[in-house]
């Protein structure tokens, strides 16, 4: 009994889910929440005084905002203009729905949704490596890391874990004609 449990939640038969496929797709449905909710914070923030925005978080955490330290920063929003932010708040909802769709399509085991993960994975690779090549930190390490599991995992199960209809439609057999 017990190994039938196992074996349904590990195998890929018919309807039957792998954990590691279904982390994958929980973990690109996470990011495009995240991303989500960044882009919808982006977009709050594009019509406000970004400077008195920067200075509350700064009070927030307990930092005087009149060290010169922040100047750079607060010479730098000062050049942001609300169509800059509408237009960031644009390209972050784009990835982030990007990542959804992502994340249902591997849900469902469309084998375009596969596609589109690995293509996603083997993009971010070389810029991840070179982020830590310049800064090393153990969180850009672990995404680089991850990126590499679900680009070799998705490519090396592929054919195993999604669906073929536009093949198994053309190859199905076919009833025999009545005379």
């Amino acid at each position: 009994m017990n190994e039938s449990k196992t074996q349904d939640a590990t195998q890929d038969g018919q309807g039957h889910r792998t954990a590691a496929l279904s982390g994958i797709a929980s973990f690109k449905l996470g990011k495009g929440l995240f991303f989500f909710l960044v882009a919808w914070a982006v977009y709050c923030l594009s019509d406000d005084d970004l400077h008195e925005a920067f200075s509350i978080v700064l009070l927030t955490f307990h930092q005087d905002p009149k060290l010169h330290a922040f100047d750079g920063t607060f010479k730098w929003l000062s050049t942001i203009t609300e169509s800059n932010m509408l237009w960031v708040a644009g390209g972050i909802l784009s990835y982030a729905l990007l990542a959804m769709v992502e994340g249902v399509g591997l849900f469902l085991r469309y084998y375009w949704a596969a596609y589109l993960a690995i293509a996603e994975s083997a993009i971010f690779i070389p810029m991840e490596i070179v982020k830590l090549m310049n800064h090393f930190t153990w969180l850009m390490l672990g995404l680089l890391l991850l990126n590499i599991f679900i680009l070799i995992y998705l490519w090396i199960n592929r054919h195993r874990l999604f669906r073929h209809t536009h093949y198994h439609d053309r190859h199905k057999a076919k009833p025999p004609v009545s005379t």
